[in-house]
């Protein structure tokens, strides 16, 4: 199991993976679960909300099923994504480093980019499988209690929450391969993700700042609205393509900069 950097990798990714995608299938079960015990009520409530504290909800079809899976894809669902992502991707490039474990695996016959690229992969591939149990939790909860988005659109917004977490995964992968810092680079790239967020939503309700909401990494996720509408497949690409170059970028940092220790 330990003998290369990879399944070492994977190895150390299991907890996190399976925590990660225990946390949202318990929410989506408990959210749809507690929105449809609230019926009717819970749509009038949402109805009577004004604008700017509806916004937080994120957009949905209007039933019942379809308001949980909006709230749960307009913060839960992305909050434990990005987590998952950014940690990973500043370990990628300095948890070896952090650990004082670098120079040991460096007498071996392998590069620094041996050690952070194999390790890159491990986080896509775990939020990959973290994707596919969002998918799975969703489309079956909401086959549960009936109603809803139907099965595309739910695939399509779990697809646009991964495409989110690979982008600010690869800044954070980016910063700490050039600073050598893991808080610099998961405070940043989280503080970005936060910031951009809550212009998002906030300013969206307000017609003369709308447009400045419309300029923020988080709405090439929210803006096509992938709970109604499905993929909006240039802003998925756009943040596919801006992660994996900010991983590159993070993994030559790594390649160019002085070790610590």
């Amino acid at each position: 199991m330990l003998h290369s950097v990879f399944t070492k990798a994977v190895w150390d990714r299991t907890t996190a993976t399976i925590v990660a995608l225990a946390l949202i299938v318990l929410m989506a079960v408990f959210a749809m679960g507690a929105y449809s015990a609230m019926d009717q009520t819970i749509l009038d409530i949402f109805e009577a909300m004004p604008p700017a504290l509806a916004a937080f909800y994120g957009a949905n079809d209007g039933t019942i099923v379809g308001l949980a899976l909006g709230a749960m894809f307009a913060m839960i669902i992305p909050a434990v994504l990005l987590t998952y992502a950014i940690s990973g991707g500043v370990g990628s490039v300095v948890g070896e480093e952090s650990k004082g474990s670098m120079d040991l695996l460096l007498t071996n016959p392998i590069s620094r980019s041996g050690v952070s690229v194999p390790k890159g992969l491990v986080v896509l591939l775990g939020l990959l499988t973290i994707g596919l149990g969002t998918w799975a939790s969703a489309w079956l909860g909401a086959t549960w209690w009936g109603g809803g988005p139907g099965d595309l659109q739910i695939l399509a917004a779990t697809i646009m929450a991964l495409g989110l977490a690979i982008m600010f995964g690869g800044l954070a992968m980016a910063i700490a391969g050039w600073t050598g810092r893991s808080g610099v680079g998961a405070g940043v790239a989280a503080g970005v993700a936060g910031v951009s967020w809550l212009l998002t939503s906030v300013l969206s309700v307000e017609e003369n700042l709308e447009v400045v909401s419309k300029l923020t990494p988080w709405y090439l996720y929210s803006g096509p609205e992938p709970v109604i509408n499905g993929i909006g497949w240039w802003q998925l690409a756009v943040m596919v393509i801006t992660g994996l170059v900010l991983a590159v970028v993070g993994v030559k940092g790594l390649d160019r900069r002085d070790l610590k220790g």
